[in-house]
């Protein structure tokens, strides 16, 4: 069932699915459908009052799938540099199997290490900008590495859910700080975004470095991976420390829009 929002995607790489709309609907249904046959649910958030709403049947199949549209778009919005979306989730897949064998959790990695070195290959393609992921890859990409965590995060208790919100919080903080950005400037939310940081940040560097186009979108997105890997580290040193873990993403978001307000300055 999961590959089937590769052909959401590529129908939309191939442009026989242009509204955004049919694209939203046609996610939902896939996702409905893996949630339904893999019964894979977000099982608590350690707050009270949410993890008692998690304990009826719609809230929670409405939960989980909010998540996970929101990881598969927000990374959709990471393709637009070199190397950023690939070395994102190849960081993140790094700390899982790092995790796993330190603690010896209740995790069959074996298809995630798969996954790992075929995006290693991909990279080094990505890199010299001889290879995009496009719709298909992102989706594909993102909701696999989505489904895992879930999956991890379920079978250990000793992980808190906000290391995993912890990993994944630069593609959902991307798709939800646009949506709130094209609400205040009052146009369409589903309509193109070229505001995102990755594309600030793309261009503040090609008009510091003389260099070629492709070396400065491979140079933006290595940039913000190495932030984002290094908070994975600092995560990984807390992996059940829930309230350490909502101070580092409070942390990401805060220097996030220090950041893209400086950037936004510099290059208007």
């Amino acid at each position: 069932v999961i590959f089937l929002i590769f052909f959401v995607g590529i129908l939309s790489d191939l442009n026989k699915v242009q509204s955004p709309y049919k694209r939203f609907f046609l996610q939902i249904v896939v996702i409905l459908a893996l949630v339904f046959l893999s019964k894979i649910f977000i099982s608590s958030i350690r707050i009270h009052l949410f993890d008692h709403l998690l304990t009826y049947v719609l809230f929670k199949y409405f939960f989980v799938i909010f998540c996970l549209l929101i990881l598969i778009n927000g990374s959709n919005f990471m393709d637009g540099v070199n190397t950023l979306l690939i070395g994102y989730f190849i960081s993140v897949i790094l700390i899982v199997i790092i995790l796993t064998n330190k603690y010896d959790l209740v995790f069959e990695i074996q298809n995630l290490k798969i996954i790992f070195f075929i995006l290693l290959v991909m990279f080094i393609f990505n890199f010299f900008e001889k290879f995009f992921c496009g719709d298909g890859g992102s989706y594909i990409i993102s909701l696999f590495i989505g489904y895992y965590l879930i999956e991890l995060s379920n079978l250990n208790l000793i992980i808190s859910p906000y290391f995993i919100a912890c990993l994944l919080w630069y593609p959902a903080y991307e798709c939800l700080f646009s949506m709130v950005r094209k609400k205040i400037k009052k146009s369409k939310i589903t309509g193109p975004d070229n505001s995102h940081l990755h594309q600030l940040l793309f261009i503040y560097f090609s008009n510091k470095l003389k260099f070629k186009r492709w070396i400065v979108s491979s140079l933006t997105g290595i940039s913000i991976n190495t932030y984002n890997l290094t908070i994975f580290f600092i995560a990984l040193k807390n992996v059940s420390q829930t309230k350490t873990l909502i101070s580092l993403i409070i942390l990401n978001i805060i220097l996030y829009n220090f950041v893209y307000l400086v950037l936004k300055k510099k290059i208007s």
